[in-house]
């Protein structure tokens, strides 16, 4: 009779703690370049950076704006694969063709592919210490850049 007297004690604090969310679907109707997302990144100004297999997308919040290799230079590959973003700001972007950095000071793009001319077809990204970037690829194995 205790553990009862006690479960239903508890019934209040559990029921009590649930949070309510709110979320938002956007899609293509909304302004994204595609609606299947392959990563999302958020720099110093709060935007959103979102990579998918047709363009870069950066969202402020209220509408999107599409960055794409055929009309912005600097991007050589529509696919984003993966990003991250280093201490100074800067945005790097996973292709199938190479590693894309973005200049938010610039606000300018710049490419970065193998001298071998083999696509890297990168699947991942991350920040190794101090501050070189590691780049998983498909068929390529594992490779380390210093910016």
């Amino acid at each position: 009779m205790k553990i009862l007297l006690f479960l239903i004690a508890l019934i209040p604090f559990f029921s009590g703690s649930q949070s309510v969310y709110r979320f938002n679907n956007y899609t293509i109707n909304n302004g994204l370049s595609q609606s299947s997302v392959n990563t999302i990144l958020q720099d110093e100004n709060s935007a959103l950076w979102i990579g998918t297999q047709d363009g870069l997308n950066r969202f402020d919040g209220a509408k999107f704006e599409v960055f794409n290799s055929d009309e912005i230079d600097g991007i050589d590959d529509p696919f984003i694969t993966s990003s991250v973003k280093t201490s100074d700001g800067k945005l790097w972007f996973g292709t199938k063709n190479g590693l894309t950095v973005y200049d938010l000071d610039t606000e300018s793009f710049r490419t970065h592919s193998p001298n071998n001319k083999k696509d890297l077809d990168i699947t991942s990204l991350s920040i190794g210490n101090p501050e070189e970037i590691w780049i998983s690829t498909a068929n390529q194995g594992l490779l380390k850049f210093n910016p």
